[in-house]
């Protein structure tokens, strides 16, 4: 197994300054927000006027749009942000997309149940297990090799 020192860059994006990591979360959050926005939004839009809002549909599509460029902008250079400062304090490991999506989970869960602690614990918890799953299936994670081969198959040097 490859050893890395801490501190010590395993790839160009570790090489990047955080600053430079957040900026391009942010940049990604804001298009994924518009992208949101312009699929939802006309939804959104009839909802809020059979609901009674006096907003033109366009005027509160485009609202939504920019809020959830906004929203999603934020919680993803918030999210590389921390990332990055983890990978800058304990090398590259698992704990970085545990805290990152740990943190940002507890704000998405303040946000959406403030002041109550199991919704906001739930959430923190789903969020930062779904970032550590989607961090090692893109980081190629796989199960240890047995000795009958992966996923218990027989090596080819094992089926003569």
């Amino acid at each position: 197994a490859r050893v890395r020192r801490l501190g010590m860059p395993s790839s160009k994006a570790e090489a990047l300054p955080c600053s430079a990591r957040a900026a391009d979360g942010a940049l990604r959050g804001a298009g994924l927000g518009l992208l949101w926005g312009v699929w939802y939004g006309p939804g959104e839009a009839s909802a809020a006027r059979a609901g009674g809002s006096s907003l033109h549909p366009l005027v509160y599509g485009l609202r939504f749009a920019g809020t959830s460029a906004l929203g999603f902008a934020a919680l993803i250079s918030t999210y590389n942000g921390l990332y990055c400062a983890g990978e800058k304090m304990l090398g590259t490991s698992v704990a970085n997309p545990l805290i990152a999506g740990g943190a940002i989970g507890t704000a998405i869960g303040y946000v959406l149940t403030p002041g109550k602690l199991l919704p906001i614990s739930a959430t923190a918890f789903g969020t930062a297990a779904l970032c550590v799953s989607a961090q090692l299936v893109l980081s190629g994670w796989s199960r240890p090799e047995t000795s009958m081969g992966q996923q218990g198959r027989p090596n080819r040097s094992q089926r003569r």
